[in-house]
C-alpha cells in the first residue's frame, strides 16, 4: 500500500461493481503504464485511484470479476515482489511476461469467471 487506506479502496472496488452490475458488464480490466517519465497516462491515474498500485515503468493490468478475487499481473519480475507484498485480500499479484501478457489476461479472466460462476459475456476496460 502506497497510502490510501484499504478500506477506502474496498470501497472503490464495491462502487465500481456496483457500476459494473448496473450497465450489464461482467468483468473490469485495467491497463495502466505507469508513472515514470515518458510513460504516465491516465490508465495510471486509473490503477491509482483503485488500487493505489503504480505499475512505474513497465505495464501492469487489474482484472476483477465480481463475487471472485482481483488479480494484479505485472510484467517485471522486481515489480512483481513489490506488488505481492502489498496486495489487499482477496488479491492475487502474477508475473505475466510482456510478449505473454494478453495471452495471461485472457486467461486469468476466464479463470476468475469460471470461479465466480459468472459468464463473461461484456468487458468493461
Amino acid at each position: 500500500m502506497n497510502g490510501t487506506e484499504a478500506a477506502v479502496l474496498e470501497t472503490r472496488m464495491a462502487a465500481v461493481s456496483a457500476m459494473l452490475s448496473a450497465n450489464g458488464f461482467d468483468a473490469l480490466a485495467v491497463h495502466a503504464r505507469g508513472s515514470t517519465a515518458a510513460f504516465g497516462s491516465k490508465s495510471h491515474g486509473y490503477m491509482r485511484y483503485l488500487r493505489d498500485w503504480d505499475t512505474y515503468y513497465s505495464p501492469g493490468v487489474l482484472l476483477f470479476v465480481p463475487g471472485a478475487r482481483r488479480v494484479l499481473l505485472t510484467s517485471d519480475i522486481f515489480l512483481h515482489k513489490l506488488t505481492q507484498a502489498r496486495c489487499l485480500p482477496g488479491e492475487e499479484a502474477l508475473f505475466a511476461p510482456l510478449p505473454e501478457m494478453g495471452t495471461a489476461a485472457a486467461r486469468e479472466l476466464a479463470a476468475l469467471a469460471a470461479a465466480a460462476d459468472r459468464p463473461l459475456a461484456k468487458l468493461a476496460y
